[in-house]
């Protein structure tokens, strides 16, 4: 939609730490980390910002996040720490940038095993966005 919109953008692709991960979620993946955790920079006044999709409000609220919010001048990314002050999200690498998401990334993604168990899908029905 950038792109249409006449901006430049990209994807860029960062290994996370999620602190805040349910435990049910950490079963399937193995660990809090979030290996290819996806997210859009975008060429704005004559720079490149960094642009994380935020959860549903109602969801960030009902447990204490902290919204992702652009205010037109900076990076709009997931929050080190929640409401709280305890912490939730850490980038551990930046993996890379490009102008479209490399075909072997997504061989990658779609060949992780637990991503398409029964139980996997069960869990993220019930569950629903955000986890």
């Amino acid at each position: 939609l950038l792109r249409a919109r006449g901006l430049p953008a990209g994807v860029v692709l960062q290994t996370l730490l999620d602190h805040r991960i349910p435990p049910h979620y950490v079963a399937f993946i193995g660990s809090q980390r979030l290996e290819m955790h996806g997210l859009t920079c975008a060429f704005v006044d004559d720079r490149w910002v960094r642009l994380d999709a935020t959860l549903p409000q109602s969801f960030v609220e009902r447990k204490r996040y902290r919204l992702v919010e652009f205010d037109g001048k900076g990076d709009a990314v997931l929050a080190e720490t929640d409401l709280d002050g305890e912490p939730h999200f850490e980038v551990l690498e930046e993996l890379g940038v490009w102008p479209d998401l490399p075909d072997e990334i997504v061989e990658l993604v779609l060949g992780l095993a637990w991503l398409h168990s029964d139980e996997y899908r069960r869990v993220a029905r019930r569950q629903g966005p955000g986890m």
